[in-house]
């Protein structure tokens, strides 16, 4: 599979919980984001070609804030492990400047 991806991401290390705004549900955890997309980890598939809003709930503040949201079209899913996790990748399509800021911020942060 060949990696188009032109923006730099994070990786993040802390369990940072992803859930769907429309359900209620946690639908995984954070693995890596972008400007332009990220990536999360769950145990049961997220449905493709659908579009998320989606709260990113961050473990500590930046400039104030610890909750994210975004809109995302969920492009593709990786099963892990037998089918027991899954691996999704979403573009952003929606995001306030705040937030985007936010994201910037917590790119370059340590």
């Amino acid at each position: 599979m060949t990696d188009n991806r032109t923006n730099d991401r994070k990786t993040t290390d802390s369990k940072i919980v992803v859930v769907d705004l429309d359900s209620g549900e946690n639908i995984g955890s954070l693995l890596n984001i972008s400007i332009s997309g990220l990536m999360l980890l769950s145990q049961s598939p997220i449905e493709l070609d659908k579009l998320y809003r989606l709260e990113i709930r961050l473990t500590s503040k930046i400039n104030g804030k610890s909750v994210l949201q975004v809109g995302a079209d969920a492009l593709w899913n990786n099963a892990l492990s037998g089918d027991q996790y899954f691996w999704t990748g979403f573009q952003i399509i929606d995001i306030s400047e705040n937030d985007l800021t936010i994201i910037r911020q917590f790119l370059v942060d340590e």
